[in-house]
């Protein structure tokens, strides 16, 4: 500005300034890596050089921007983006520009959106319905905390989460079961928004087995009433279990001692990409084919012969598990038996073979052949009795042994009888024992000895006597006429003896008859004048001789005495040296002065006790009590 004047002449200069463009919002949306805590706002730069500032408006207390917060931005960019804000919540935004004259002036735009520009358009996303109306944006609610899928079953499915941070005022659940229905419903918080960390839980049903299930859970936040609401997702593929997989027991079978074969069956669809499990005895089974997806399995790994098992399954697919199935109960064959041996039977027309029960397992029972007609005879124990035979015999017996095991198979009828699949075979010689000894002939040699003749009945063959007695005899008889040399006490003392017949054949296996019981006991005779009756006799004679001696007729007396006397000794000598053998009539029978004791029935107790007063006869007393 300048001055003219006739008197005075003056010139004074003012700087102007005009105002930087104005500027167009053209976008506010939430950031891009954080779009719960972030917003972009885009806006022109018609000038250069210039400062850019956004100013954001909120009425939430937590949030770190208040009213008239602004920020600035140098013109590299054509954007600013505000962090730090609250998830959820819809904010108010100007922009304007500026320019630093110096320390005291700065020269500002109109602010946006509220003047003209060419590129202004209507931001109807952001709440515009005019073109200078305020301008909205709204972060988006954060992601759900803890979510976690529950409850899958071929029925039901659940899910349970807490809320986020921010503004929470619904969440919307969304199930989409493969090839069956859609399911959303609405979750919403008690007060008009969440707390954050509240916790929710849900659970759904009307699920099919084996299906794929995909969970959405949306977070939906309020964002005034210029904008709609905001939500983010967060979706979970998860899978309902399949069905409870079936044995079919009457197709599992038991293949060995060592495997057996288990078949099964589900009603999930063939689309289904199941994986079976066995567990054995509440174990899953280590065999190579366990887990596989055939609806078959022979189990051969680590089982013993014998023995029943217990199997139950499930099936798996999608990492989702079914429940285990019920109960099959189910057998391994047997082990044949083993170690045969001859065992007594405690008569002499019979013997009984035995054998071990299998070392591994359990057996039912067996079944026997021989050589001597028998075929597949079922034995419950473990021995078998062969009778008929005759005493004293040695024959060759050839065994063939079968176990079986009966097998109570879960839901089968009849009981199964498992055969082993191998037998146990071998060759042993028998023997019987002989018949009962009889004990024919006994007589004495003196006074300390006597002599034994034994008799074997039935026509059998023996190797050896043998004698248990009362005293220590020096060796066993080896014949049936034997001598034995014993002192018998004078006080009528009984010795007893038992003699049994034993035969052995080539096997040295004893087999001994029932024993034949004789007891023998002396009795010193009475004494006249302190002699024995034969010395009294002829004393008392000689003292008749001498007192009638002066009389003939009387010595003629004496004389026939005398031999009277003799001769009557002699008769009873004679009856002494024959009662040891009885006539032949009367074998087997007790007999008065002198017969041997024999045993007419085994069965039966008989006690025989008579007294002989000679020092040459002996008294059988002895009393037999049943076979060793």
């Amino acid at each position: 500005m300048s001055f003219d004047s006739d008197s005075t002449r003056e010139r004074q200069q003012v700087l102007c300034y005009t105002r930087p463009s104005p500027i167009t919002i053209t976008q506010f949306e939430p950031g891009v890596s954080d779009p719960t805590t972030k917003l972009r706002v885009d806006y022109t730069q018609p000038d250069s050089g210039l400062t850019y500032e956004a100013k954001l408006t909120t009425e939430l207390s937590e949030s770190p921007l208040s009213v008239n917060t602004t920020i600035e931005s140098e013109d590299t960019l054509s954007f600013q983006t505000i962090e730090g804000l609250v998830p959820g919540h819809a904010y108010s935004v100007e922009m304007r520009s500026f320019w630093q004259v110096n320390a005291n002036l700065t020269i500002y735009s109109l602010p946006a959106p509220y003047q003209y520009t060419p590129e202004l358009t209507l931001l109807s996303d952001n709440g515009q319905t005019d073109l200078y109306d305020p301008v909205f944006g709204c972060t988006l609610p954060a992601d759900l905390n803890d979510l976690e899928v529950f409850g899958v079953n071929n029925e039901t499915i659940g899910a349970t989460w807490t809320a986020p941070d921010g503004q929470s005022q619904a969440f919307v659940f969304q199930f989409s079961p493969e090839g069956t229905f859609q399911y959303s419903e609405e979750v919403v918080p008690a007060g008009t928004s969440a707390t954050v960390g509240e916790a929710f839980s849900r659970e759904f049903g009307e699920f099919g087995s084996c299906q794929t299930i995909e969970v959405n859970i949306s977070v939906v936040s309020t964002c005034g009433t210029f904008l709609p609401n905001a939500s983010t997702s967060e979706i979970l593929t998860t899978y309902t279990t399949p069905t409870i997989p079936f044995w079919v027991p009457a197709s599992c079978s038991s293949d060995s001692n060592s495997a057996i074969t288990l078949v099964f069956e589900d009603t999930n669809a063939a689309s289904c990409p199941l994986v079976y499990t066995v567990y054995r005895d509440s174990v899953e089974s280590v065999d190579a084919d366990n887990n596989g997806s055939v609806k078959t399995m022979t189990d051969d790994e680590d089982l013993l012969a014998g023995t029943v098992y217990q199997y139950e399954m499930s099936a798996t697919a999608y990492n989702q598990t079914s429940p285990r199935s019920t109960l099959l109960q189910i057998c391994t064959k047997p082990n044949p038996p083993s170690s045969l041996e001859v065992t007594p039977t405690g008569d002499t027309s019979s013997y009984r073979v035995s054998w071990s029960a299998p070392a591994v397992g359990s057996a039912t029972g067996y079944y026997l052949s021989d050589n001597q007609g028998n075929s597949d005879v079922l034995v419950l124990g473990t021995s078998f009795k062969y009778n008929g035979k005759t005493p004293g015999l040695e024959e060759t017996l050839s065994i063939t042994l079968k176990s079986f095991l009966e097998c109570h198979v879960t839901g089968v009828n009849p009981v199964r009888e498992l055969v082993s699949d191998t037998s146990y075979t071998d060759t042993i010689t028998v023997v019987t024992a002989p018949l009962q000894p009889l004990v024919t002939k006994h007589s004495s040699t003196s006074t300390t000895t006597f002599v034994m003749e034994v008799q074997i009945q039935g026509g059998g063959v023996i190797s050896r006597l043998s004698i248990d007695s009362s005293v220590a005899l020096s060796k066993e008889p080896t014949n049936p006429v034997f001598l034995i040399t014993v002192e018998f006490p004078d006080d009528g003392t009984v010795i007893e003896f038992e003699i049994s017949a034993i035969y052995d054949g080539t096997i040295g296996a004893d087999a001994t008859s029932k024993p034949a019981g004789i007891g023998y006991s002396y009795e010193p005779p009475a004494k006249l004048l302190g002699l024995d009756e034969a010395v009294g006799v002829v004393v008392i004679a000689l003292i008749v001789i001498v007192v009638v001696a002066v009389v003939a007729a009387v010595v003629v007396l004496v004389v026939f005495l005398i031999l009277k006397m003799k001769a009557a000794s002699a008769v009873g000598a004679a009856a002494t040296s024959t009662s040891a053998e009885a006539p032949a009539a009367t074998q087997g029978e007790p007999q008065p002065r002198g017969r041997l004791w024999q045993d007419p029935n085994p069965d039966a107790d008989y006690t025989l006790t008579d007294t002989y007063h000679l020092r040459t006869d002996y008294i059988a007393a002895k009393v037999y009590a049943g076979p060793k």
